[in-house]
């Protein structure tokens, strides 16, 4: 079977070729393409911005860093309808605490009303209040972190893969 090579998803048909990957659809094939191209950026050049992101001030409050990627998770339910989803965001330790519970309140509030939502609400909610408690380690920029500067990196020079 098919994978998308952003996401993971199963593709049953259609999707977006580029060279040998296969993506689910246009916004993976947008991220996905800007990860390929991110890879012609220098390992250097890509170091040197981790740091200066992680320890740095925070981009949502502009207090004391260290910076790096945090996730926070939401669901929402009508009866039939479950959806789900994970929000990165790069910020200090305090803004990303205050995000997760605001989701996790979310969750709280919307997540039980559906079918499925009984089941993924607890999840979406354990999700929150885990990363709240522990997070990714401030003492070193996590991977998620490099990836997201070094794609950053490549939407700003605007560049595109080679194919």
């Amino acid at each position: 079977m098919r994978t998308c090579a952003n996401c993971g998803t199963l593709i049953l048909w259609g999707g977006k070729r580029l060279g040998n990957l296969r993506f689910c659809g246009e916004d993976c094939f947008e991220s996905g393409s800007l990860v390929v191209a991110s890879n012609q950026i220098p390992d250097q050049v890509v170091f040197e911005n981790v740091r200066q992101v992680h320890r740095g001030e925070c981009p949502q409050c502009a207090g004391r860093g260290p910076s790096d990627v945090h996730t926070s998770y939401r669901v929402w339910s009508a009866i039939y309808i479950t959806k789900w989803s994970d929000r990165a965001l790069v910020s200090c330790k305090p803004c990303a605490v205050k995000r997760q519970l605001k989701d996790a309140a979310y969750c709280f509030c919307l997540g039980w009303w559906g079918a499925w939502g009984v089941l993924i609400t607890p999840v979406q909610l354990l999700r929150n209040l885990s990363g709240a408690v522990r997070g990714p380690n401030p003492l070193a920029p996590s991977p998620l972190l490099e990836r997201y500067v070094r794609q950053h990196l490549a939407h700003r020079r605007g560049l595109r893969p080679s194919e």
